[in-house]
């Protein structure tokens, strides 16, 4: 059964997402994909915590050219979080 977010992440919130990646990207990326995820004044649920991980992947590849270690030791984990990301937007879509 597909996880579901009790609602939409706002803009503010996807640029406290952000904020975070670029004040520590490892750490991030180990909490997006532990579901630990949080930004201040909320705890992200399993899928929004998926989104962050997948907006963060996103704008870090697109702005830089070094590797990412918690990606490379976590592949597994962020593959299936890519695919579950993926598919949500297609069954919301």
């Amino acid at each position: 059964m597909a996880a579901q977010a009790g609602h939409p992440l706002t803009p503010q919130q996807i640029g406290e997402i952000n904020g975070c990646f670029n004040d520590d990207f490892d750490a991030s990326v180990q909490a997006a994909i532990d579901g630990t995820f949080a930004i201040p004044g909320t705890h992200l649920d399993c899928l929004q915590c998926d989104v962050a991980l997948v907006y963060g992947l996103r704008n870090y590849g697109a702005h830089n050219t070094g590797t990412a270690p918690r990606v490379y030791q976590r592949f597994g984990d962020v593959e299936q979080i890519l695919f579950r990301v993926l598919f949500a937007s297609l069954d919301f879509l």
